[in-house]
């Protein structure tokens, strides 16, 4: 009973850890607005450093096979340089980010600010390990062609973190409910087929596998409910009234 309890709690307790990173000076951040799945984040601090921790905000959740975009606005603080924007979750839960989709740059010559848009799909394994994750957004600066790391450190630039969840997959249940729809309605459908094919019946009550019991169906229901109200709610007493229950 103890190791269970320990077990329960310990899995209760899991928590993921991630990697650190972000821009080393502040002053130069170039990370604005970030919205996805009903999280909106409008902050746009140009002072930020590091990683900053936006998951006290609220979460995006995220379906399973579900295809989602993420806006994220690309702003400058002072001079405007080349940046470059990279979107990242950790779909599993388990502590590791992937890209959601490729880098994409900003130069100086485009309109300040600009609005970004990362396209991807959450794949069938999302929340394997816990349905609780993160989902971090980067602008860097001058990074040239290296590409973006999730948990690099750069010069200037601007690094989030954002709560996310994943849910609404199909789970064993809902596959058993429907194979045991399309089943019942297959069944169904084919016994009146084949009764009416082969068999020569006209009739619906003919044509229904078992027609005469489903018919028949809602009048035993009637008289089974009357007759244990009748016995239940008689006025019997005493004896009688115990004779009554078991013969129920």
């Amino acid at each position: 009973m103890k190791l269970l309890l320990l077990s329960l709690l310990a899995t209760t307790a899991y928590s993921t850890t991630y990697c650190g990173g972000g821009n080393m000076y502040p002053g130069d951040a170039n990370l604005g607005a970030v919205k996805l799945a009903g999280l909106v984040d409008d902050t746009n601090d140009c002072d930020m450093k590091d990683i900053v921790d936006m998951t006290g905000i609220g979460a995006a959740s995220l379906s399973t096979g579900s295809k989602y975009t993420a806006f994220v606005t690309v702003t400058k603080c002072g001079n405007a340089l080349d940046r470059v924007a990279g979107v990242f979750i950790d779909f599993k839960g388990d502590g590791n980010f992937v890209a959601v989709a490729p880098d994409q740059k900003v130069t100086p010559a485009q309109a300040d600010p600009v609005e970004l848009k990362f396209e991807f799909e959450v794949p069938s394994d999302a929340g394997s390990v816990s349905d609780e994750a993160r989902m971090r957004v980067i602008v860097a600066e001058s990074l040239g062609t290296a590409p973006m790391e999730p948990c690099g450190a750069f010069g200037f630039g601007g690094v989030k973190d954002y709560k996310v969840t994943f849910g609404g997959g199909i789970d064993g249940g809902g596959i058993f409910l429907i194979l045991l729809t399309v089943f019942v309605f297959l069944y169904i459908a084919g016994g009146c087929f084949y009764l009416r094919k082969y068999k020569g019946a006209t009739s619906s009550s003919d044509a229904c596998l078992h027609g005469d019991f489903w018919s028949s169906l809602p009048v035993y229901v009637k008289e089974g409910c009357l007759y244990t109200r009748r016995k239940l709610f008689s006025k019997s007493t005493g004896s009688d009234a115990a004779d009554a229950f078991q013969e129920l």
